[in-house]
């Protein structure tokens, strides 16, 4: 396996320069994960700024995270803004529990039987969580590559476009979920390809949702 980094995570040398809106939203974000002990969601920043929009909140997190003072999660996360200064050195290995394609649904995933280390940080405490590889380029869009390596935390249920591993009897696939009153539909992240449609909701089958992303170096 070859060396391995958690995908978004900057490097920087120093504090840089922030303009007075930035310090406040990212103030905020400190006092809320101080506090609270969790982030902010987007609609509660946009609530605490002022904002009309959320696409607000979108901007000037990616302000931020380019400036190498936060990181973020995977899109969908409520949850994800962590702060740089906070990131903890410590690593948790986690087992490797095989590969998830992400493309159409395929029929389960083989056990790998290897471990990988990921930041403290991004492993929810008494969490049941481990590592997919991921095959296939269906989310490339939403910045997970084939060979990535998904976080994903087992749980049998999902919020609306979360980023799961779900399907249906066997066959999984990686992608964004959809909440339809009458169907749920899985949406890939690339334009040549089409969402997968599951008529009856009861079929469906989630078995984890995407928390982070570490990268295969090349």
């Amino acid at each position: 396996m070859g060396p391995l980094e958690f995908a978004g995570a900057p490097r920087r040398e120093s504090m840089p320069k922030l303009t007075p809106v930035e310090k406040r939203f990212l103030d905020l974000i400190r006092r809320a994960l101080k506090g609270e002990g969790e982030s902010p969601t987007f609609d509660e920043l946009r609530r605490a700024m002022g904002w009309g929009a959320v696409n607000m909140v979108t901007k000037y997190v990616e302000r931020l995270r380019k400036k190498g003072l936060i990181l973020t999660g995977p899109s969908g996360s409520k949850r994800s803004i962590r702060l740089v200064e906070e990131h903890r050195r410590g690593a948790v290995s986690l087992p490797l529990w095989g590969v998830v394609h992400a493309g159409p649904l395929t029929e389960g995933h083989e056990a790998m039987g290897e471990l990988i280390d990921a930041p403290e940080w991004m492993v929810p405490p008494h969490a049941d969580c481990g590592f997919l590889q991921v095959r296939g380029d269906s989310m490339k869009d939403k910045g997970i590559f084939d060979g990535d390596y998904v976080l994903l935390r087992r749980q049998a249920t999902a919020e609306n476009r979360q980023t799961v591993v779900a399907g249906v009897g066997g066959a999984m696939t990686l992608k964004q979920i959809f909440f339809h009153p009458d169907c749920v539909e899985l949406i890939p992240f690339n334009p040549d390809l089409k969402p997968i449609r599951v008529a009856a909701i009861e079929d469906l089958r989630i078995v984890g949702v995407c928390l982070g992303l570490i990268r295969r170096r090349i």
